[in-house]
């Protein structure tokens, strides 16, 4: 079974001192999850550091939202993965997916569910990430059933167990629902439940 993973973008939202907030009531919460599937918050780059600096432990895994396809110190506005990395952060938003270690963990989101109510239907959900996992075939063999497929767009709580139901997805991931913590943990323990973890 591929791991289940829960991650929040928090896009241009969330202060640092929201974002201490937010881990502080968080990491007690998630208990025995931590050890069995991927956590991953991606604050935004002013936040990143004191996200860091207000886990306990570290299980909480950190992301950066995007990153210079360069090292180059001379290239102003924007962050390396040397920066990404000495900050903490193991994840990165590319596009709609992330990276870790050379793994891949790859993020459906319909643009028509970015911002929506709810999020697309399961029919629609499972015909993109099927088309997804079919194309990860086709490039890479058997190693494309390792690959994690996430879906994101106006993920609930409520919305996580059909949207699971999915053969093709592993996790979910909020923005809005992710920056705040009882819909995250219910997004969260959602997707434990889901997957029997």
């Amino acid at each position: 079974m591929r791991r289940p993973i829960a991650a929040a973008n928090w896009k241009m939202a969330m202060t640092i001192s929201e974002s201490q907030a937010f881990v502080r009531r968080l990491e007690p919460a998630l208990g025995p999850w931590l050890d069995v599937m991927d956590i991953v918050l991606c604050p935004p780059f002013t936040a990143i550091w004191a996200v860091k600096q207000a886990r306990t432990d570290g299980r909480i895994q950190l992301g950066g939202q995007n990153m210079a396809d360069s090292n180059d110190p001379a290239r102003m506005g924007q962050v390396s993965a040397g920066l990404l990395l000495d900050a903490g952060c193991h994840w990165v938003v590319l596009g709609h997916t992330r990276s870790e270690a050379g793994r891949m963990v790859f993020v459906y989101e319909p643009k028509g569910s970015i911002g929506a109510p709810a999020p697309a239907s399961v029919r629609y959900i499972a015909a993109g990430c099927g088309y997804l996992r079919e194309w990860l075939r086709r490039g890479f063999g058997e190693a494309a059933e390792e690959a994690r497929i996430m879906y994101g767009g106006s993920v609930s709580p409520e919305s996580v167990p059909e949207i699971l139901a999915v053969p093709d997805v592993d996790g979910t991931g909020g923005t809005r629902r992710g920056r705040d913590v009882d819909s995250f943990m219910g997004i969260v323990r959602q997707v434990a439940l889901s997957r029997g973890v």
